[in-house]
């Protein structure tokens, strides 16, 4: 629990962004290659704004990273 001495003016959250990259095969060949799984541009104007904006408060309600290689809604995906 987190406690203020002032009441909150200003507060932006933010909520499932999963950050994160995604390695894959390119093709038949040993390289691999990573694609992001986030919106980068939805990232930067959320950050652009909170600077202009200038919350009190920022919270970042959860699941901040993808973690596709350890989850088990993957278990049955192919690859």
């Amino acid at each position: 629990m987190i406690f203020a001495k002032s009441p909150i003016e200003r507060g932006m959250a933010a909520y499932d962004i999963h950050v994160g990259r995604e390695r894959a095969n390119v093709g038949c060949k040993d390289e691999l290659t990573s694609r992001a799984l986030h919106d980068a541009a939805a990232l930067a104007a959320m950050f652009e704004f909170a600077r202009d904006w200038r919350p009190d408060t920022f919270v970042l309600g959860g699941d901040q990273l993808d973690a596709g290689c350890v989850s088990h809604w993957n278990s049955s995906t192919p690859g």
